[in-house]
């Protein structure tokens, strides 16, 4: 039941942020931002492609593929909004790329623990 209730938070969340993704990848075609536009559409792709039922080996590949572009992504938001002269905004950006690397982190030691004691 615990896995259920998970399973549907965390598919309502590769939904928002993908589709978050993709609106903001739509703003950045517009001020002609091309390679930032393509980038963040593609995260916004990959974390939509998490609501599928894939294998194992594959779902862990897309989960690092979503965090590494979502730190990709932010790292270049805050650049951007650093380059257009905001105040404070892009701190949050940097904030948010440190946050999804320690995800990273984290998710990258439960499944190396993982691995360890299957092999035992």
């Amino acid at each position: 039941m615990e896995n259920e209730k998970k399973q549907k938070r965390q598919t309502r969340l590769g939904l928002l942020n993908g589709f978050i993704f993709l609106l903001g990848s739509f703003a950045f075609f517009g001020d002609y931002k091309i390679i930032l536009g393509l980038i963040t559409g593609f995260a916004g792709l990959l974390n939509i492609a998490t609501i599928f039922k894939l294998k194992h080996k594959y779902k862990i590949i897309l989960k690092y593929a979503v965090l590494i572009l979502n730190i990709i992504v932010a790292l270049m938001l805050a650049l951007d909004y650093y380059m257009n002269g905001t105040d404070y905004l892009h701190f949050v950006w940097v904030f948010v790329a440190v946050m999804s690397f320690t995800l990273l982190i984290i998710y990258f030691i439960k499944d190396r623990r993982r691995i360890e004691a299957k092999d035992k």
